[in-house]
């Protein structure tokens, strides 16, 4: 750049800027330079995709890598508060909190949260919120943010399940609870037509060493949610 480098080039095939690059290699010294030099933050490539979305989408291919996790939260932190978009989406439709979400990292999904993304964004395709995944991912205590920032407490999945048969297919005792004080319901069937509850004491007595003693694995289970 300071020998007069193009910082609009862009890739002929994806379109892809190197802010775009810089975000999928995860690499936050990059980016604030680029940043500084004025790059457009939103650009979109080929895909939509901007650089926010791409790098969300690079970290939730790291696993359990935590140096790439920790470099991930740097670089969506630069990228936010550039005032990246939180909220844009590609065209499969990826959205950053989600792949955040999906990926387990806290810190990122804050940043994200606190730089406007709606705690309220959909999964188009499996109909997944925002609340369902942090459940499923058990991602800390981002449920409970999440939570109190919920719209639709019954809000289901492709499959019909709700936060709170989310909730209780993780045995989750704790975020069924604190959904249903907030006023979910536990009478929303799935797509089968099973409810919630029901499911658990399956599960419990095919967990179960003797098969007996189901209804009251299951009642008691029931007991402790809505005491």
């Amino acid at each position: 750049l300071q020998k007069g480098a193009d910082i609009k080039v862009e890739t002929s095939d994806t379109h892809r800027s190197a802010l775009h690059l810089a975000a999928m290699t995860l690499s936050p010294e990059c980016i604030r330079v680029l940043i500084s030099s004025h790059i457009e933050a939103d650009k979109a490539d080929s895909t939509d995709a901007t650089a926010l979305t791409l790098a969300c989408l690079s970290i939730s291919s790291t696993a359990e890598n935590v140096t790439d996790h920790s470099k991930a939260v740097n670089v969506i932190r630069a990228l936010c508060d550039a005032g990246a978009n939180p909220n844009k989406s590609d065209e499969a439709h990826h959205v950053p909190l989600l792949l955040a979400l999906n990926a387990r990292i806290p810190d990122a999904c804050l940043r994200l949260l606190s730089a406007g993304a709606n705690p309220n964004v959909v999964d188009p395709v499996t109909k997944r919120s925002a609340l369902h995944i942090s459940i499923e991912k058990d991602v800390g205590t981002l449920w409970q943010l999440l939570l109190s920032k919920c719209n639709d407490l019954d809000a289901r999945d492709t499959n019909g399940m709700t936060a709170f048969a989310y909730a209780i297919n993780r045995n989750a005792k704790r975020v069924a609870s604190m959904l249903v004080e907030k006023g979910a319901s536990v009478l929303i069937p799935d797509k089968s037509g099973q409810l919630p509850l029901d499911i658990a004491k399956k599960r419990k007595g095919i967990d179960g060493n003797d098969g007996h003693g189901d209804d009251d694995d299951g009642d008691e289970l029931h007991d402790q949610i809505l005491m």
